[in-house]
């Protein structure tokens, strides 16, 4: 029942339980059965954090527990019900993922998407929206940046040109340095002048996060009609959950954080950059 670090982040396992497992699979191959001690010594995570994780394993089914007297030893599962469930899940994930890219629901309630098309379909929904409907986005620097080399920039345009036509009112919380990073991304002068003459005036409300805030993050997220879309380009895999609570959650942390963070108009720096493009 080897796990590779893909498979592993589809489970939900962090790095700390896959070495656990990655250890006692290893001692297994010894018949050995390993003591928290020895975990511990192995894994180089502390006794205090394993007397946690272990019984959290055990109940997924990846480990079991074994006694001998007094003393507590574990080992890697023996279910081979569980370990062949295991094994049809993850080809069945993997095979949706890799090949038809496919979105997983459930009563439209949750939705995983894979695959660029995939993701893109999110602008097309956000593009059918009524006439000024407010979309919460924040839009780290390198998810703008990843959503550029993913898709056509035919395309960026078109959904840039589909919020001002439909007077969508974009909230949104994005890094200064995104405009020069789009400029800076394309050797083209007329494409990067088109780009960024299509992101000028969609903006309504924007604040500016520091530098220093989600610098290395590619995911970025939408809200709008009770729904909290969250994408990663970068590995291309977005989630969009439609629930009215959790909705009305993280809008009120969007503006939490958004109250925190200095105001932004995106539309003035984006007039300047294109006046360096005509130099």
């Amino acid at each position: 029942m080897k796990i590779s670090k893909e498979n592993a982040e589809i489970l939900g396992l962090s790095s700390a339980e896959l070495s656990i497992i990655e250890s006692l699979e290893a001692r297994d191959s010894k018949h050995r059965d390993l003591s928290i001690i020895n975990i511990s010594k192995e894994t180089g995570i502390p006794r205090t954090s394993l007397y946690y994780m272990l019984p959290k394993l055990e109940r997924r089914g990846f480990i079991e527990m074994k006694r001998n007297n007094k003393k507590v030893f574990w080992r890697k599962s023996k279910d081979v019900d569980f370990q062949n469930k295991f094994l049809r899940t993850i080809e069945d994930i993997t095979e949706k993922k890799i090949t038809h890219h496919s979105p997983i629901s459930d009563n439209n309630r949750i939705k995983v998407l894979y695959g660029a098309d995939q993701l893109s379909t999110v602008f097309d929904e956000i593009n059918d929206l009524p006439n000024r409907t407010r979309v919460f986005a924040i839009q780290p620097d390198l998810s703008i940046l990843d959503v550029i080399k993913k898709l056509p920039i035919s395309k960026s345009i078109a959904v840039c040109d589909g919020i001002k036509s439909k007077h969508l009112i974009m909230d949104g919380i994005v890094h200064e340095k995104s405009i020069d990073s789009i400029k800076g991304s394309l050797s083209d002068k007329r494409v990067a002048k088109e780009l960024l003459s299509s992101f000028g005036g969609r903006s309504a409300d924007m604040a500016k996060m520091p530098d220093n805030f989600l610098p290395t993050t590619h995911a970025e997220t939408y809200l709008y009609e009770d729904k909290v879309t969250l994408l990663n380009w970068d590995k291309e895999i977005a989630v969009i959950i439609k629930d009215k609570d959790i909705f009305q959650l993280i809008k009120e942390m969007f503006n939490s954080t958004k109250y925190l963070m200095e105001r932004y108009d995106q539309n003035e720096k984006i007039a300047r950059k294109l006046v360096d493009l005509e130099k």
